[in-house]
């Protein structure tokens, strides 16, 4: 096989770009669970400002251009360990600000938040489980397109037993968007759910992507309140994983 050499330089050379005053920011985080999935920018006052939002060991800040502290939220119950989610939720013009919370002093219970624009929690927030971790950041999407959003997050049940990974949607008020909800697989939940028009019908789909005890992909969608999934591509012998496709059911 022929080798490629690539014609670019990639020597090391000075930057062009320059941090701005204010930055870097440190903050105190839990020594053994750091957020090190990055944080979110997003014009969160309606005010026409991009502003960063991250999470460090119990709390979420938000912070403008010059490094300066706009907000920063009540301690919450357990560790932020990946970036928040942010949207108009409940459609009055301005954000809110989802995140997941891991690592209590219970250890393994998580919980997802839900922040006004000013960082106060949300009526009814946060929904907390015991024995349970949010091993991936929350997405926020109108999956049934009625001009509400609703909060999905991916969890991992933990402790005795068999490992599963559960796919939760939340409406605003923190109730669980219908009696379809969870859908609980085997295995390790691996990432953000993504949402979208996967195949084409005009209405939202949810992806999530897990780690079974025996790798596959797996596809799944719903018709009616049945779930119908069927396994098309074996990993087992070169890496452990799956892709699940949550159809929505049909409503109105």
């Amino acid at each position: 096989m022929e080798e490629y050499q690539s014609t670019r330089d990639f020597s090391p050379r000075e930057s062009d770009f320059e941090m701005l005053n204010g930055f870097p920011m440190v903050f105190y985080a839990n020594q053994y669970f750091k957020n090190f999935r990055g944080a979110v920018v997003a014009d969160i006052n309606d005010d026409g400002v991009q502003a960063i939002v991250t999470g460090s060991d119990e709390i979420v800040y938000a912070i403008n251009g010059s490094g300066e502290i706009i907000w920063e939220s009540e301690n919450l119950p357990g560790n932020i360990t990946y970036p928040p989610a942010v949207a108009d939720v409940d459609g009055d013009g301005l954000m809110e600000i989802a995140v997941n919370t891991n690592y209590t002093n219970n250890y393994w219970d998580g919980s997802v938040c839900l922040f006004d624009h000013e960082g106060t929690m949300v009526d009814r927030w946060p929904v907390s489980f015991d024995n349970h971790t949010m091993t991936c950041a929350p997405a926020i999407a109108d999956i049934d397109e009625d001009g509400t959003m609703e909060i999905i997050s991916f969890k991992r049940k933990t402790g005795s037993g068999n490992i599963e990974a559960g796919v939760y949607v939340f409406t605003p008020s923190g109730a669980s968007f219908s009696d379809d909800w969870p859908v609980i697989r085997p295995g390790t939940p691996a990432v953000t759910p993504s949402v979208g028009d996967v195949d084409a019908d005009g209405s939202n789909d949810i992806v999530v992507q897990n780690h079974p005890e025996k790798g596959n992909i797996s596809y799944q969608h719903r018709i009616g309140c049945k779930v119908v999934s069927s396994g098309f591509l074996n990993f087992s012998k070169i890496i452990r994983g799956s892709v699940i496709f949550l159809k929505r059911k049909a409503y109105g």
